[in-house]
């Protein structure tokens, strides 16, 4: 399990990275809105986490279910993680990359359990 966590947390950083990278630059450089940037780049990083996730990570061949379970985390995760985003910049006026560092923060550690128990199990 440790190497899987280890593996699981590269996966992330670099999922994560991209994410803060590609919202920056959609906001900043193509004036996006920071909502519709971060909603665009998340749905992008967890299609490339999935794949990363099933064979580099947790190491299982693709099946309809397992697909079909993360496609259920997948939409938790993401409709969570659009509806704090959201809510941190609209309501409490926190700057848009602080708020993609608290749903990373809160949201990492928690996604590898369920994706390992209810995903990814062997």
């Amino acid at each position: 399990m440790i190497h899987q966590l280890i593996r699981y947390s590269a996966v992330t950083i670099f999922g994560y990275l991209f994410l803060l990278t590609g919202t920056y630059i959609l906001v900043e450089t193509m004036t996006f809105h920071p909502g519709i940037s971060y909603c665009i780049v998340l749905s992008v990083v967890y299609f490339g986490v999935y794949i990363a996730q099933s064979r580099f990570v947790f190491n299982v061949k693709f099946t309809q279910k397992r697909f079909f379970r993360y496609l259920i985390t997948l939409f938790l995760f993401w409709g969570a993680n659009n509806l704090i985003f959201n809510i941190l910049t609209i309501y409490f006026s926190i700057h848009y990359m602080m708020a993609a560092l608290i749903n990373i923060l809160g949201f990492g550690l928690v996604r590898f359990f369920i994706q390992k128990k209810f995903v990814f199990e062997h």
